[in-house]
């Protein structure tokens, strides 16, 4: 029995010994994974911010080339706009004017075939 009990004894030395050993190799995993992932996200994020200064960088230059044209568009806008709404003016005061002339020759043509009508006694 006491070859059996060295024998566990022995197996159960080996066993606590391995254990030890992966509770020691534990943290040094930990630390190399932890490491590993630092560098990944400060590599992420300066990859992020590079691609940021360069987004900065096209918007301003967007802006510098197309700012200008944009605000001539607008200002041809705006004034095409103004001369769209005297148009409109011009033909409402034309259109009162047209159906002023209207209503007056249909009273003169109703004079004259008034006229028509009435005989005219003078021999």
């Amino acid at each position: 029995m006491d070859l059996e009990f060295q024998k566990v004894q022995g197996s159960f030395a080996t066993q606590v010994a391995q254990r030890v050993g992966e509770k020691d190799e534990q943290p040094a995993r930990h630390k190399g994974v932890t490491s590993r992932l630092h560098e990944a996200v400060q590599g992420s994020d300066e990859q992020s911010m590079h691609r940021d200064r360069l987004l900065d960088q096209e918007i301003v230059r967007i802006n510098k080339h197309y700012k200008p044209e944009l605000e001539n568009h607008e200002i041809s806008i705006n004034l095409m706009r103004q001369e769209m709404q005297q148009d409109q003016k011009s033909r409402h005061a034309q259109n009162g004017e047209i159906s002023a002339r209207k209503d007056l020759v249909e009273e003169l043509t109703g004079q004259d075939k008034g006229k028509e009508k009435v005989s005219d006694p003078t021999p």
